[in-house]
């Protein structure tokens, strides 16, 4: 029982972003969940820009769509490596959260 208090106090914990004097770990995993979100909101706009470039007859799209494509695929890795390696993050934090939680 008192670990599964334990979990929802990180889980709470860790969702919350208004955390009076957070862990250094909570604080690890705000950032990194603030890193995805940022990643998914730069994707979502390289293909807006790719869309409305593709639209805009004044623009040479042939030159400027390749090197949005490139930043998207940049971005796109960068989420997929954020996504993957995020147990190994949560692994190595969980525990460290959990005991000074139990504490």
């Amino acid at each position: 029982m008192m670990l599964k208090k334990a979990i929802e106090d990180t889980f709470k914990s860790a969702t919350d972003d208004n955390k009076e004097n957070p862990l250094p770990e909570e604080i690890e995993l705000l950032k990194i969940k603030q890193d995805i979100v940022i990643e998914d909101s730069e994707i979502v706009t390289y293909g807006f820009l790719i869309e409305i470039t593709k639209r805009m007859s004044n623009l040479d799209s042939n030159q400027i769509v390749p090197l949005l494509k490139k930043s998207l695929d940049e971005e796109l890795n960068m989420k997929k490596w954020c996504t993957d390696n995020m147990p190994v993050v949560i692994d190595n934090l969980l525990p460290k959260i959990i005991s000074a939680l139990s504490k």
